[in-house]
């Protein structure tokens, strides 16, 4: 009996191991769940890269002998898998991943005029739990429909990746195409990544696996059309993706383990400076980006961090090529990798050609990293901007209301981390820093209170701000003028990017300007940040059933927290996202801040609202507060309020400067 026989035998007596949450599988799909149950109990790989490995034998027999093979023996066959009524032939659905391939690809069909809309499955591929979320901040960034099917997976599982899950996820975009008026598809690259790859998913991606599938959807879908390969390789997709690349810093591009990715990232990030979020800067895939990154000037030029990524590349290429390889130069790894035919590697030669590199320590003139200058919260007593003890609870439209936007008082700005900034720069001023930097956004307030606590302490501060062409825009005309009124200096980062690469740029300008300066990161992630907030617990009533807070960097969250914490205070705690983020890993980060267990946490539930971070929502509030932020958490109360344990409070994190 070979192992189709033994497959077709067993399907009789083993239960889909899959799951499917608003999807209806139909005749492909049921086959595909099928095969791939039977496949999770057969360990069968390849010995050798050149022969097809056995586990694949049913799935090439079953899409070579077509439809009639799916049906048992005497049920009626159809002419077809399915008809599509009323196609639409702008639309192009998108197998998504959020990888650069398929994002490339969804940058380039909607640069040429297509409708792409893209499709993904959750819960199949158990390398990238963080998969989902890349793909809904890249379908948010390209204002792109995005279509997910999730999937729940049970038994007993023998391999790291199912063989067959890429050939169950065209299944199911077919299927749903076809019900949704769609007959073009597009899944980026239909080149094989690797060996290194296809080895570890079983040939999943292999270039045969590919043809058989769309030659079968050719034969049995009228009107079926396979719009690939939108990128041929690599650089190709690196060049399309710089049509829109605000898009990049979100993409999943890394083969990293979840397990070790933060702690190889933070690694690389102290070598190198700033690494791109979601990376670990170490594997394949993050060298051959930054190599083509570097060539497009999404990334800084670094000899030391190119001469990390050609080795790292170089350790890979026997595996890649499936041969021993040796001496490789790094010259030659890097034309192995970029493509000349399409952007020139002179950048990268004339760079690793430099000398000898010094030890950074020694060499750089980056701005010292210090973890925590303000372990300890300073007295605010004898100042004469800050409100003197605990801001007060007002009853404002039968709600509660902690006033910290009264945290700064007399000409200081608005905002409840003017204490935190005191306690912060005060640290630093101790340590030799003389000169204070931060990258401000087109409506945070953040530079405004750095400038003017710096002017008290007789620092200099250095706000840097996003320069976009149409000028001025958002609430950037107004913060320009109170930074430079506090005698700051003010530098423009012309064609903004994300804000990682913003950063990128001016650490790297604040470098050239002095050797004793500091740059501040966003929403002052500090120990003494936290505990101001976490102090102004104290005059909160005891009998508080429900406090709604607005949630940016996670910080004031957190000392609120802790406060709470501190106070055996346990009402439910409602985190309003200023922009869209993954809730759960803002949940993550806001009990790190705090110091505080996942159960300590079981009160605080993060709430996405969908409202773009420079978006405000159209509804009146009775005390001052930043539209961009307090004004989205007023809202979500006051739509929710009726369902909300009472009393109710509103802690108002500042007003707009």
């Amino acid at each position: 009996m070979d192992l189709i026989e033994m497959m077709d035998q067993e399907s009789k007596e083993i239960e889909s191991s899959l799951l499917f949450k608003d999807f209806e599988p139909g005749v492909l799909t049921q086959w595909m769940t099928r095969l791939f149950t039977q496949l999770r109990l057969h360990k069968v790989a390849p010995t050798h890269y050149d022969k097809y490995p056995p586990t694949m034998k049913p799935l090439l027999d079953v899409l070579t002998r077509g439809v009639p093979y799916m049906f048992e023996p005497g049920e009626p066959l159809p002419d077809s898998i399915g008809v599509c009524v009323n196609p639409d032939p702008k639309k192009v659905l998108v197998g998504f991943s959020s990888g650069k391939d398929s994002t490339a690809a969804a940058v380039l069909l909607q640069d040429q005029g297509y409708k792409p809309i893209l499709f993904h499955v959750h819960g199949i591929n158990r390398y990238h739990p963080y998969e989902l979320a890349a793909c809904q901040e890249v379908a948010r960034v390209l204002d792109l429909p995005l279509k997910v099917v999730n999937v729940s997976q049970r038994g007993k599982n023998v391999h790291p990746d199912n063989p067959v899950k890429n050939q169950l996820i065209l299944a199911m975009a077919l299927e749903w195409g076809l019900e949704n008026g769609i007959l073009a598809h597009s899944h980026g690259n239909d080149f094989m990544d690797s060996h290194e790859l296809a080895f570890s998913i079983n040939f999943s991606d292999s270039i045969d696996m590919y043809n058989a599938f769309r030659d079968f959807a050719l034969k049995h879908v009228p009107g079926f059309q396979m719009m690939d390969p939108i990128v041929f390789n690599e650089t190709g997709a690196y060049l399309a993706l710089m049509k829109r690349p605000e898009v990049i810093p979100f993409m999943s591009s890394c083969l990293q383990v979840v397990l070790y990715k933060e702690r190889i990232h933070q690694a690389n990030e102290r070598k190198f400076g700033t690494i791109l979020p979601g990376r670990c800067g170490t594997c394949r895939k993050c060298c051959v980006e930054y190599l083509h990154l570097a060539l497009l000037g999404v990334e800084e030029l670094r000899k030391d961090r190119i001469l990390h990524c050609v080795e790292g590349i170089r350790k890979k290429l026997p595996m890649m090529y499936d041969k021993e390889i040796k001496d490789v130069s790094d010259e030659s790894v890097i034309r192995l990798m970029v493509d000349e035919n399409l952007i020139s590697i002179e950048p990268l030669l004339e760079e690793i050609k430099k000398g000898p590199i010094v030890s950074v320590a020694v060499s750089s003139k980056k701005a010292p990293e210090m973890p925590d200058p303000s372990p300890v919260a300073r007295s605010m007593d004898d100042l004469d901007f800050v409100h003197p003890g605990l801001t007060p609870v007002d009853t404002l439209d039968g709600v509660l209301v902690k006033r910290e936007d009264m945290a700064g008082i007399g000409y200081a700005p608005p905002v409840s981390k003017i204490r935190g900034i005191y306690s912060l720069l005060a640290s630093l001023k101790e340590t030799g820093i003389d000169t204070v930097a931060n990258m401000d956004t087109p409506v945070s307030i953040s530079g405004v209170g750095i400038s003017f606590v710096a002017r008290k302490l007789g620092l200099q501060a250095v706000i840097y701000y996003p320069e976009y062409k149409e000028g001025l825009k958002f609430d950037l005309a107004r913060n320009k003028t109170l930074w430079e009124q506090n005698g700051a200096t003010v530098v423009p980062i012309v064609k903004p990017n994300h804000m990682t690469i913003n950063l990128s740029r001016a650490k790297k300008d604040l470098a050239e300007r002095s050797d004793k300066a500091f740059m501040i990161p966003s929403g002052l992630p500090f120990n003494a940040t936290v505990d101001h907030t976490s102090m102004q617990v104290a005059n909160v009533p005891r009998d508080v059933g429900t406090i709604v807070i607005s949630c940016g960097s996670g910080t004031t969250t957190a000392g609120l927290l802790r406060g709470l914490k501190n106070a055996g205070l346990t009402p439910d705690v409602f985190a309003i996202l200023a922009a869209p983020k993954v809730c759960l890993k803002m949940k993550a980060k806001i009990l790190k801040l705090a110091g505080l267990t996942e159960d300590d946490g079981a009160n605080l539930t993060v709430i996405d609202t969908g409202i773009q971070y420079i978006e405000t929502p159209e509804v009146a509030c009775p005390f001052p507060c930043n539209p961009y932020y307090d004004l989205k958490a007023w809202k979500w109360l006051q739509d929710n309020l009726s369902s909300l344990k009472g009393p109710v409070l509103m802690w108002n994190i500042g007003g707009k400067a």
